[in-house]
């Protein structure tokens, strides 16, 4: 109560963050900062303090997670691979038409490579690729993440009688077009990848996919 007798209520205290709480805080601001600047304006002038800036962070905190630039390259990118292969199993539903199956498959493959993190995920790999610690940490990462894709491909036609090599060879050739998709739409202000292209790839490996079904290309891993 003040002096005019009138109960005066008090916000409520907010609630301190722990510890873990804040590390996790400041280190998805750096990634999210690292990710963005990179596909923005691309690796060699992307420099931690313009990181820092786009995080709102301290030099001081930057340094305390990570020693290098490098680190925080690497810790970022791990943390994209890691966070969109986590989102892939939503897609994996065997029990639709062939065409709608593909239709999801492809599609989910174009979110990831036309997204901001997959251009800065490709500029950061290609930008050290002279640097055998950096690249072997980098590609293991990449690695674990196109497995989950194959996995994700074989479990969607599971049905079929397709070999799972086949299988992993047709995603590979997927991601290998949609990489060139998204790098003629990021590097050519003219060039929009949308629907036609889209359903034209996903008729191509329709047409792939049934006609390997219909020889009964099995190997021997996949008919135990």
């Amino acid at each position: 109560m003040d002096t005019s007798g009138t109960f005066v209520t008090s916000s409520p205290r907010r609630k301190r963050r722990s510890q873990d709480e804040r590390t996790a805080d400041t280190r998805r601001r750096l990634f999210d900062a690292t990710v963005s600047l990179v596909s923005e304006i691309g690796y060699a002038q992307t420099s931690t303090s313009k990181i820092v800036t786009r995080a709102g962070v301290s030099r001081g905190a930057l340094q305390h997670h990570f020693a290098e630039k490098n680190d925080l390259m690497c810790a970022a990118v791990e943390d994209v691979l890691e966070r969109y292969a986590a989102g892939v199993s939503r897609h994996s539903d065997p029990g639709k038409s062939i065409r709608e199956r593909v239709q999801e498959a492809v599609h989910a493959s174009w979110e990831w490579s036309s997204s901001n993190e997959y251009v800065a995920v490709i500029e950061i790999l290609s930008s050290n690729r002279s640097d055998p610690v950096m690249t072997q940490r980098l590609q293991h990462s990449f690695n674990i993440c196109s497995r989950i894709f194959d996995n994700m491909w074989i479990s969607m036609f599971t049905d079929f009688r397709v070999s799972e090599d086949k299988l992993s060879l047709l995603r590979g050739m997927v991601a290998s077009t949609l990489f060139g998709y998204s790098f003629r739409q990021k590097l050519f202000s003219r060039v929009n990848i949308g629907k036609t292209e889209i359903d034209a790839l996903c008729e191509a490996v329709t047409i792939l996919i049934v006609s390997w079904s219909a020889k009964g290309d099995l190997n021997s891993s996949s008919t135990t």
